[in-house]
């Protein structure tokens, strides 16, 4: 497996899997995380009026023959992006169901997210392993109580940052001309599977996503499929399914939005989110 995948693979399977093993390859002796936690500081890109950018060097990808987005899905992906532009802040709560083929496990838990645009990113999750996710300065952590170890990862770019985000936030209206040039997009708009998929009662309310990566994209792009219910109304997502490289399932169905609430700057403090003496481990070790 590509390395870029394989990196991206495993930090989303932390953002959503609670299934954790007891012991992880890699380990490194116990470091004080006020001492090194923090990755050297670095300029923060130019995000524009709304959702991530990818100025990273991402290269130009034409539309593949067949996979061109139509009027009415792009019609739909614009409504999003004009309501979510003036957003600052995200606040969700959120139940999730991930069906692992392999390991023939159901684990179903709940959670609480929060997204600062344009990049700092918190999940907390609770039963069945309480875990706390964030994304800050470019570097993702992942902690585990139980455990008592954090692992993290410094992205090599903007675009793997922005990679590993796209999961979730495609349904809080991302820049539409970046996600034409990333994913094949179709949507209930004009799609007879996807309409009959969602319903057709359903389809006056609400629209379907349906969204793949385009080849150029595979490699750094951690889902093979992903798809985003939205309530057209509120113009907010209400569900996320996808499915990765390994056939694992994970279906997300959001409790509770909050847009543009004052988020506490704790959230954020990765000092205050893991405690002195954590076990930390460098998840590129790991390979």
């Amino acid at each position: 497996m590509n390395r870029t995948r394989w990196l991206l693979c495993i930090l989303l399977a932390g953002w959503l899997s609670l299934s954790l093993p007891d012991s992880l390859p890699g380990q490194q002796p116990n470091r004080d995380p006020g001492e090194d936690l923090e990755p050297e500081e670095a300029a923060l890109p130019d995000f524009g009026e709304a959702g991530l950018s990818d100025e990273a060097g991402a290269p130009i990808v034409e539309p593949t023959e067949g996979a061109e987005i139509t009027s009415a899905t792009l019609e739909l992906l614009r409504e999003l992006e004009t309501f979510h532009r003036e957003i600052d802040t995200i606040h969700v709560t959120f139940d999730q169901v991930r069906i692992d083929p392999i390991f023939e496990d159901r684990i179903e838990s709940q959670g609480e997210l929060w997204f600062d645009k344009p990049d700092r990113f918190r999940a907390n999750y609770a039963d069945p392993r309480p875990m706390t996710v964030m994304v800050v300065d470019d570097t993702y952590y992942q902690y585990v109580p139980e455990l008592e170890q954090v692992e993290y990862l410094t992205f090599e770019s903007e675009a793997d940052r922005n990679a590993s985000l796209h999961w979730l936030l495609i349904g809080f209206g991302l820049k539409v001309d970046e996600l034409a040039q990333r994913y094949a997009i179709r949507s209930s708009a004009d799609d007879p599977a996807l309409r009959t998929e969602l319903g057709l009662e359903a389809a006056e309310s609400k629209a379907l996503f349906a969204v793949r990566p385009r080849p150029a994209f595979e490699e750094a792009t951690p889902f093979r499929e992903l798809k985003v219910t939205i309530d057209k109304d509120r113009m907010l997502p209400e569900k996320v399914w996808y499915v990765d490289y390994n056939d694992a399932e994970m279906n997300v169905t959001m409790r509770e939005i909050e847009l543009d609430q004052r988020l506490d700057e704790d959230l954020f403090d990765v000092r205050k989110a893991i405690p002195r003496g954590t076990t930390h481990i460098d998840m590129r070790s790991m390979q």
